[in-house]
């Protein structure tokens, strides 16, 4: 069984683990937002499934550059990203 996590919708898609998603037909909860029940596996970020009446909706990952990452592989390399932007920026102020 996998693990399950609270989505949120937004106006960029469903945000589940700091991560986008995207399925077709639900503009209008992208739009009005809230809060929902998805499933996820930790092993493939590629996919989360929506929990709804019973039954389960998949939803695409729409930053591809994570796609089959695993959840510990992509947190890693949101902190890398984290980090060298901050040394970016201490190296642009050092060039001044």
């Amino acid at each position: 069984m996998l693990p399950r996590s609270t989505g949120r919708f937004t106006r960029s898609g469903l945000l589940v683990n700091k991560l986008r998603y995207y399925c077709d037909g639900f503009t209008e909860e992208y739009l009005t937002g809230g809060d929902c029940v998805v499933s996820y596996s930790p092993d493939d970020v590629s996919r989360v499934w929506l929990l709804d009446q019973g039954g389960y909706i998949e939803f695409k990952l729409i930053e591809s550059r994570y796609e089959g990452k695993s959840l510990q592989t992509v947190e890693e390399l949101k902190e890398l990203q984290t980090v060298l932007e901050r040394y970016k920026t201490e190296y642009e102020l050092l060039a001044y």
